[in-house]
């Protein structure tokens, strides 16, 4: 049981971090949630830790999720 609370927090740390970059690319979590066929619902479920995506699923969310911005290093 505590293998799938770790995991659903991290789904949730992931959502909110892809929902700042989409965000920042002026990209609705709507928008994004038709681009990678996954109703609002399902996210916000996710988000909630109500349910996990399947897999696939979730390896689909990352290969369309925004980029991370890379930090530069400071001289």
């Amino acid at each position: 049981m505590q293998i799938c609370a770790k995991y659903a927090v991290m789904i949730k740390d992931a959502i909110i971090d892809i929902e700042a970059r989409l965000k920042q690319q002026g990209i609705s979590v709507n928008q994004f949630c038709q681009d990678i066929g996954v109703s609002r619902t399902s996210w916000q479920r996710w988000k909630a830790g109500v349910v996990n995506p399947r897999l696939e699923t979730w390896l689909r969310v990352q290969e369309l999720a925004p980029p991370k911005e890379k930090k530069e290093r400071a001289a």
